[in-house]
């Protein structure tokens, strides 16, 4: 085949019973999705239905439990009419009913491991156009939607590659009866064919199959590395982009850039990410992971491209960004350190095909890092000041 040029993207630059997702006290393993369904062309008030959840319960039974609420059949004649509604279809439960708006099941010890879920959208107006959305559980501990994709129950067709990437699917001529496959995969990060993605290890790879590049996901991604798939990663002292070699090791801590002609799921074996135990040095308190930031040239900034180095979710406003002043390390919350100068509060993920922005403090725009996932953080001039080392990202561990 003709050989590829990678071209890197530029830097920078009518209800029913409502479901509810689990408590506060919930499981540290306990999670959940919602699920909406709406008729966007509908006059208002558009139909919707977003009382459907699934997920997994500290206290739930892989059968049916009180956790699984029923979802009670339309009213029959012109009541019932405007039906349009989201289900979890267990005729094999022999319960009252054979449907359900939630569908919460056992945890597991290794979460790891896989699984399914069926649903359905429903009406009794076929040919309208519906969309589908979802959104992670509040309280879930590690993220689901990266890891999971839907398919077209019938034909097997996946609909959704990522849904982490995207938020919603559009069933143009919606059926009476339109059956879908939610797939939680096995622990990994999705890379869609023809898609640069941005990822990191959220654990120490180890031995077998060994920390290289080629080791860990050639047998995620079909051909040859460096003519099907690439991968780079990013000199903060030059500020330039570089290609890695497929042996070349992965790291916690260090973001690459990931490409692949074709679709693959990126997972990676090893070990929990050593972390310092005891960062009360730092001014945190508690165990973290420190990550350098490079350190810009008097009156410049300069880009950090870093990657989450845990296997579950760190809100953005729980990180600190550490100074030295030759005495005495001071820990900043990310708003705090870009009033002084040294780094901006704001970092930027690549969605797929542009960069949203997040931070500690703006509504709508709080950012929470996600397993597998790189960042881009800017350190600031004012921490020209500082010598090498003395400027550092710290992610509090659990």
């Amino acid at each position: 085949m003709q050989k590829k040029t990678f071209c890197l993207p530029l830097l920078f630059l009518v209800p029913f019973i409502v479901s509810q997702p689990p408590s506060a006290a919930a499981a540290a393993n306990d999670w959940y999705v919602r699920l909406t369904v709406k008729a966007p062309d509908d006059p208002p008030p558009i139909r919707t239905d977003k009382s459907d959840v699934f997920g997994r319960l500290h206290d739930s039974l892989n059968g049916l439990d009180s956790h699984d609420l029923p979802e009670m059949p339309p009213d029959s004649g012109e009541m019932g009419d405007g039906y349009l509604s989201i289900v979890f279809p267990h005729p094999e439960w022999g319960g009252e009913y054979d449907n359900y708006s939630s569908d919460y099941r056992a945890p597991v010890t290794d979460e790891a491991q896989g699984d399914t879920w069926k649903f359905e959208v429903r009406t009794r107006t076929p040919d309208i156009k519906t969309v589908i959305s979802w959104e992670e559980g509040d309280s879930n501990s590690f993220a689901v939607l990266p890891r999971s994709r839907i398919k077209d129950a019938a034909t097997g067709e996946v609909l959704v590659l990522d849904t982490g990437l995207v938020s919603s699917y559009t069933i143009e001529d919606t059926k009476e009866v339109n059956t879908y496959i939610w797939e939680y995969l096995e622990s990994g990060r999705l890379l869609p064919a023809n898609t640069w993605l941005m990822t990191a290890s959220p654990c120490m790879p180890a031995d077998p199959p060994g920390a290289e590049i080629v080791a860990q996901y050639g047998d995620d991604l079909s051909g040859t590395y460096n003519t099907d798939w690439i991968s780079f990663k990013w000199d903060a002292a030059n500020q330039n982009y570089v290609q890695q070699a497929g042996n070349d090791s992965l790291e916690p801590g260090i973001g690459n850039w990931n490409y692949s002609l074709n679709a693959g799921i990126l997972d990676l074996s090893g070990t929990a990410t050593p972390v310092i135990a005891d960062c009360s040095i730092y001014g945190l308190t508690g165990a973290c992971f420190a990550i350098d930031l490079v350190i810009p040239p008097a009156g410049q900034n300069r880009w950090n491209m870093v990657g989450h180095p845990l296997p579950y979710t760190v809100d953005w406003a729980d990180v600190r960004i550490a100074t030295f002043d030759g005495l005495f390390w001071t820990a900043n919350s990310p708003s705090a350190a870009e009033t002084k100068g040294f780094a901006s509060k704001t970092y930027y993920s690549w969605n797929g095909s542009s960069y949203d922005p997040y931070d500690d403090s703006t509504p709508g725009s709080l950012g929470t890092l996600q397993p597998q996932d790189a960042i881009w953080v800017r350190s600031l001039s004012g921490s020209s000041i500082l010598d090498a080392g003395d400027l550092k990202l710290l992610i509090p561990a659990r």
